[in-house]
């Protein structure tokens, strides 16, 4: 069984959050997803998360900053499991902007559902908008 270790993060701007599309030349490309992205070797989810967000975003992000929210598994293959750590932020330094060619965008919570979605997402998603996470904002 292989075990893929990911961090991801909830970037909230006012009521909106970050979303972005996967790259037509990657794995699962055009699904929506939020921000964020493997594990390096010996990496931590809050290292990983902070490395993702300066890689792909060009923000700069203090540990301190972020929101352990949760972690959940998902099955995308037949022997793969997705171990993903969930994080909330709402305070970086730098300006958002995509540094990887991917299309983002600051969604309010509906706007965010009529997107096609990852299923591990939609777990996150699901949450979010049931308001599971709203004691953390």
């Amino acid at each position: 069984m292989k075990i893929n270790l990911v961090s991801c993060c909830i970037l909230q701007k006012q009521n909106k959050f970050l979303v972005s599309k996967r790259l037509s030349s990657k794995i699962f490309a055009n699904f929506w997803e939020f921000p964020g992205g493997k594990l390096e070797k010996n990496e931590s989810f809050h290292n990983a998360i902070i490395r993702e967000l300066y890689e792909e975003l060009g923000i700069r992000v203090k540990k301190k900053s972020l929101t352990n929210l949760d972690i959940i598994t998902h099955k995308y293959k037949k022997n793969e499991i997705t171990v993903l750590g969930i994080f909330f932020l709402n305070k970086w330094s730098g300006i958002v902007k995509s540094r990887e060619g991917q299309e983002i965008k600051w969604l309010h919570i509906s706007e965010i559902q009529e997107l096609n979605f990852l299923e591990g997402s939609k777990v996150i998603l699901n949450k979010l908008s049931s308001g599971f996470y709203n004691f953390y904002f």
